[in-house]
């Protein structure tokens, strides 16, 4: 999430935001000018199709916090006058989606392909223009080009802190409070809040233990400490947890391994009543039940392959992960029409595809919506 936007327009008084001063800067096109981009950007695409994909937003490593409760909305009681109609309604599930990398310029370019290569009007809306409620700023305590770790610590923790830092106060050190612990009822120092716990997930193609997931379900002076931010991720039993980095899992001196211990992630998510996948198959064969819960699915040792780069024989997709892991909150939590309650968190990156990929356009930004 190096460039991903943060939660800025919150509760948050001027020492939570450390002074930080906005910046904003506006450019303008004209009309004329940006006629000549659009006429090149036609002319390259024609010529070397392969340029034009470097703009293109795929969503290939994407991060989603699962905390699934009930489809079906919560009812309050009924108004005094007895109008059924306006009776209050709480949302029963969160899904938090992140777009890695996605700005302002990754959602123009996108307009403009559209516009331009598949002869949109000029007034087209992809789907994601359509959800689009405000913009925020970006900047960390430390920096005005936040990182990762900072941005996703805005989002979770509604506090700004420096780069590099996972989910902890940048005064301090101390950890902050996560939504994916509020979720489970997690307060400060690990201790039960008493508030129920809702169903939770985490679906990511990065390493879970990279920095924008870290940052809900783990805390961290620095983003590189992913052997700690592993171990940290099992302790806190999120129910469903799928994506790469399966290399902080496993002890030194297994093949593969990045840690300089002998912690073996597998075994202790084993004996701590995880269901283990380390294959599309076992993928694949897992029945989307209650009793499978927890399970923990490590299909890279590093980071998963971005979608377009993706061999579909040996790892699952983002669309495939997020569809098995809701379905599993789903029937843990009376398939959405109960009093459970849950999150779900995504995460996904603007990355630069080789080609133009107008099939896949269509599905990921402009008539599809999808993720596969």
């Amino acid at each position: 999430m190096d460039d991903e936007m943060e939660l800025d327009e919150m509760d948050m008084d001027d020492e939570t935001l450390m002074g930080a001063q906005s910046t904003r800067v506006a450019t303008h096109r004209g009309d004329q000018e940006q006629e000549s981009w659009l006429t090149l950007l036609k002319r390259t695409c024609k010529k070397k199709p392969f340029l034009a994909g470097l703009g293109i937003f795929v969503l290939g490593v994407i991060f989603v916090i699962l905390v699934v409760v009930s489809n079906h909305p919560k009812t309050d009681s009924a108004s005094p006058t007895g109008d059924a109609s306006k009776k209050k309604t709480t949302p029963r599930n969160l899904i938090f989606m992140i777009s890695d990398g996605y700005g302002p310029s990754e959602a123009t370019f996108v307009r403009s392909y559209m516009q331009t290569l598949e002869n949109r009007a000029a007034t087209y809306h992809t789907k994601l223009d359509e959800i689009l409620r405000g913009t925020v700023r970006t900047r960390s305590a430390s920096s005005l080009v936040t990182d990762s770790a900072a941005g996703g610590t805005a989002y979770t923790c509604a506090h700004k802190t420096n780069n590099k830092m996972v989910a902890v106060d940048p005064a301090t050190g101390r950890p902050c409070g996560t939504l994916l612990e509020a979720a489970m009822g997690v307060g400060d120092g690990g201790a039960h809040t008493g508030s129920p716990r809702m169903r939770t997930g985490m679906v990511v193609t990065s390493r879970l233990t990279h920095a924008t997931p870290a940052t809900f379900s783990a805390h961290a002076k620095h983003r590189d400490m992913e052997d700690i931010i592993a171990e940290q991720q099992l302790e806190l039993g999120v129910d469903v947890m799928f994506g790469g980095g399966a290399k902080f899992f496993l002890p030194s001196k297994a093949e593969g391994s990045a840690r300089n211990d002998s912690w073996d992630g597998i075994a202790t998510a084993r004996a701590g009543g995880y269901t283990v996948l380390r294959s599309l198959n076992e993928f694949e064969e897992l029945i989307p039940k209650q009793e499978n819960l927890p399970v923990l699915g490590l299909f890279a040792d590093d980071h998963m392959a971005y979608e377009v780069d993706r061999a579909r024989a040996e790892q699952p997709s983002l669309a495939q992960m997020t569809a098995k892991a809701l379905a599993m909150l789903a029937d843990a939590t009376g398939r959405f029409f109960s009093d459970d309650r849950g999150f779900a968190h995504r995460h996904g990156s603007a990355l630069a595809g080789p080609r133009c990929h107008r099939a896949r356009q269509h599905r990921l930004l402009g008539d599809g919506g999808g993720g596969a």
